[in-house]
């Protein structure tokens, strides 16, 4: 699962060192890389000074507020052309505490003798001159460097060669107590990564032909990574980037967003986020999810307990088929803090392959179990409770339409009773009880039964496996919405095919959210 980080981890314990400390940044063109220096700022405690060639667009600059302390002086930018801060326009907050140092000529002044500094440089160290912690970016190397090295004539042609430059640069600043921040547009290895202490790459690719940006790191001199590789996004002109959640943090009991429209005649999936990218489940509509094998069943519970959470607080009926290997305390556990006991055994009909410990558990009502010695899922009847062996034998005509009884009467009093139901089951669980019945539960076969519970009804079905699985050929094609969870190194990606979707990754709060809060589906662009 992942947390939503506003820079790496590791880039976070690289802010509290001490310095002198250098980070080398590079990448193709549109990656990033910017939002990621001015993240860097943000967090930031201490001196900030950004050396560019363009200012950063006012509306970006909102999405950062840390930039806008007073605090040690706020931000200093530095351009060539003596570019200020949008707040000098008055485009941005006033309480912009910035100020912008100017560098209009291109010469060149003498450091040791011989050792020449563009101007835009030692203006830099000019605003760093009082004691501190500082952070100094320099984004935008090649084209800062572009007016110094390499042209013709005139006194640029005085400049050292870019690597002698580069070594003199970063000789000068090291020795001071600064961190230096190196934005380069180079994608190929060079000289600056084995001058800095720590080098990332980011790069721009598709993963189901959907746009998916990853921060690599190459180098982290005396650090080890917890996670060399992040999966990050800019959406809405921020960097955000995603961990792995530690291993036992928790994703059960967590709260569900309240239905701002409790009337409607659609379902709430629990979740304002996914309305947002999907809308409410439509009633006499079908949700397939396919998720890969890789996808732990917590994370879909992530999407599906809080759609059961809501139906349930909205006195809607809930027919629930969870995977065969789920017992009955793991189904009931997501629900403790948020559902009363006695509301769970009136409207919930689930079954499970094994009993509760505790049958006089005030849950344990709700739970339909089928003895057998063979697996069983998706299958809904009541206990047997008349002491009879394990059965050794799939059930025959009479005894089965005798144990589906129990459903047919629980879906007679919601449709008496109630206008909205919701059904959630697993492939896994309809083929297990295909054995175990002797139904033959194919396709077709589970396509009809489908069709039954949701024509005339104002019901929604969601059917959950993996991808490509045979049970959902017949489906496939007409689900309402077709979404599919695809595990990406310890991360969750999810996005629709019916309607089409961008990419979303599964995320909880992390450093900018609550512990217990709704799961988010943050856009990958």
């Amino acid at each position: 699962m992942s947390l939503t980080l506003d820079v790496p981890e590791e880039l976070g314990e690289f802010l509290l060192r001490p310095g002198p400390a250098s980070l080398l940044i590079r990448g193709e063109s549109g990656t990033g890389k910017t939002l990621l220096a001015l993240a860097l700022l943000d967090r930031f405690d201490g001196r900030r000074v950004l050396v560019t060639t363009r200012a950063p667009d006012a509306e970006v600059l909102a999405h950062h507020a840390g930039l806008a302390r007073e605090q040690h002086g706020g931000l200093t930018l530095i351009t060539p052309t003596g570019s200020r801060l949008p707040a000098a326009e008055g485009s941005a907050p006033a309480h912009w505490a910035a100020t912008a140092a100017t560098a209009p000529d291109l010469d060149y002044r003498p450091r040791r003798g011989s050792d020449p500094l563009p101007t835009t440089f030692e203006a830099a160290r000019e605003a760093i001159r009082s004691a501190g912690p500082t952070l100094v970016v320099f984004d935008g190397w090649e084209a800062l460097l572009s007016e110094h090295v390499g042209l013709p004539g005139g006194e640029a042609s005085r400049a050292p060669p870019r690597a002698d430059l580069e070594r003199i640069l970063f000789g000068a600043w090291m020795e001071s107590t600064a961190h230096l921040v190196v934005v380069s547009n180079e994608s190929a290895r060079g000289q600056l990564d084995y001058l800095s202490d720590a080098a990332c790459v980011l790069a721009l690719s598709e993963f189901d032909d959907r746009p998916l940006r990853q921060l690599r790191f190459l180098k982290l001199r005396g650090r080890a990574g917890r996670s060399m590789e992040y999966p990050f996004t800019v959406f809405g002109g921020r960097f955000r980037c995603f961990s792995i959640a530690p291993h036992g943090y928790p994703l059960e009991s967590r709260r569900t967003d309240p239905d701002p429209q409790p009337k409607a005649p659609s379902l709430w999936p629990g979740s304002l986020e996914f309305v947002e990218r999907f809308g409410r489940l439509a009633p006499g509509g079908f949700t397939l999810i396919e998720a890969d094998s890789e996808v732990p069943v917590d994370v879909i519970r992530l999407l599906t307990v809080p759609m059961m959470t809501a139906a349930l607080r909205s006195e809607c009926p809930v027919i629930l088929a969870p995977p065969p290997s789920m017992t009955p305390e793991e189904l009931w556990r997501p629900f403790e803090d948020s559902v009363p006991p006695e509301t769970f055994v009136r409207l919930v009909f689930a079954l499970t392959t094994t009993k509760p410990k505790d049958p006089r558990a005030p849950w344990a009502g709700a739970i339909r179990n089928l003895e057998g010695s063979r697996p069983v899922g998706f299958v809904f009847v009541p206990p047997r409770d008349d002491g009879a062996a394990p059965r050794d034998r799939p059930m025959g005509p009479e005894e089965f339409a005798s144990q589906v009884s129990d459903l047919q009467a629980f879906i007679g009093r919601s449709r008496e009773n109630h206008a909205r139901s919701l059904s959630i089951g697993y492939a896994d669980g309809n083929i297990a009880v295909g054995k175990v019945t002797g139904f033959p539960m194919n396709a077709d076969a589970y396509a009809t039964t489908l069709r039954a519970y949701l024509v005339g009804e104002e019901a929604h079905g969601i059917a959950i496996g993996r991808p490509r699985e045979p049970l959902f050929d017949t489906i496939r094609s007409y689900a309402d919405l077709y979404l599919s969870v695809r595990a990406l190194k310890g991360r969750y990606i999810l996005h629709a095919s019916r309607p089409w979707s961008s990419s979303f990754i599964i995320a909880l709060g992390g450093t900018t959210g609550e512990a217990d809060g709704p799961y988010h589906l943050v856009p990958l662009v």
